[in-house]
């Protein structure tokens, strides 16, 4: 069996309904964040504050298109990332509305795009803001203008595509699949394209092997199994290697790498597998209870 058949994959459906609340959830998005961002990058001088403004804002435009693709069911990535790509178009050009409001006042309101293209040339010219005590102009004004629409454009595409590509949706039911089950941490892999390919065989062993291990461990495995709610017939299984990074500042943030991603199991192993560990962590639980209990006893009889 070719092993890319184990997979989950979209169907492709569009659908109706799903077009038109993608569009509508991210014209609204790229209005009003588009709006609100104009105003906040002009107001707030600390390039550091700008910078996160600018992600929340190409990412949260994503974010609605997305929801639109969720709750209109579109199962196709690649349409769903286009609408995303307007969407981004229309916020970057609502920012640039609102921007040009907050600079010349609500007497002159610009709209047009001749009329924004014009005025974003003029401003080129001069500059209009210091950053780190040079006014940037010409190109190099042109160059950070480049790289904040391809933060914003390129944000809301992937955030708009991230929503839908790698969840699991039960044609039967006519519904995503919801019902997840978390298993973590366990043991860390070995090595992960032996762990791979013993899954894509249905070989279930070495992943049962993975016992839990102490919640701050900076390396473990991660086992996702998902189950669709309604005819309970489709069964999907994740498992990740995650690395815990500690930071200067001592926070912590977790890399997450898939060894496999929405693998396809029976309603048997998916239940063998759940089933498994659930045992294990009871197992774990009465034995830490069992621990604490000698350990009282003991300090009683002292």
């Amino acid at each position: 069996m070719d092993a890319t058949a184990r997979y989950y994959k979209h169907s492709g459906v569009i659908g109706i309904v799903g077009p038109v609340l993608m569009l509508v959830f991210g014209l609204l998005a790229a209005g009003i964040l588009g709006a609100i961002y104009g105003y906040a990058i002009y107001y707030i001088p600390l390039i550091y504050v700008n910078f996160f403004v600018t992600l929340f804002f190409g990412f949260g435009v994503g974010f609605m298109v997305g929801a639109g693709a969720k709750i209109g069911q579109v199962r196709h990535g690649g349409i769903v990332a286009l609408f995303g790509l307007f969407a981004g178009l229309c916020a970057l050009y609502v920012g640039w509305m609102s921007w040009l409001h907050a600079l010349l006042g609500p007497d002159d309101p610009v709209v047009a795009p001749g009329q924004v293209m014009s005025f974003i040339q003029a401003i080129a010219v001069e500059g209009v803001w210091e950053m780190f005590g040079h006014t940037p102009s010409g190109f190099s004004l042109y160059a950070i203008w480049s790289i904040e629409a391809l933060m914003i454009v390129g944000l809301a595409v992937v955030g708009a595509w991230a929503a839908v590509e790698s969840k699991p949706f039960c044609e039967s039911c006519k519904k995503w699949v919801d019902a997840t089950h978390e298993i973590s941490p366990l043991a860390p892999i070995g090595n992960a394209q032996t762990m791979k390919q013993s899954l894509e065989a249905m070989r279930y062993d070495d992943l049962m092997a993975l016992g839990f291990i102490d919640d701050g461990s900076t390396a473990f495995s991660k086992v996702t199994l998902m189950q669709c709610g309604g005819c309970r017939a489709k069964q999907y299984l994740t498992l990740q290697a995650v690395t815990v990074k500690v930071d200067s500042d001592k926070s912590k943030s977790e890399d997450e790498t898939d060894v496999v991603e929405n693998l396809i199991l029976s309603e048997g192993d998916y239940e063998k597998l759940l089933g498994h560990w659930s045992k294990v962590e009871a197992e774990q639980a009465k034995s830490s209870v069992d621990d604490v209990t000698s350990h009282e006893q003991g300090d009683t009889s002292s």
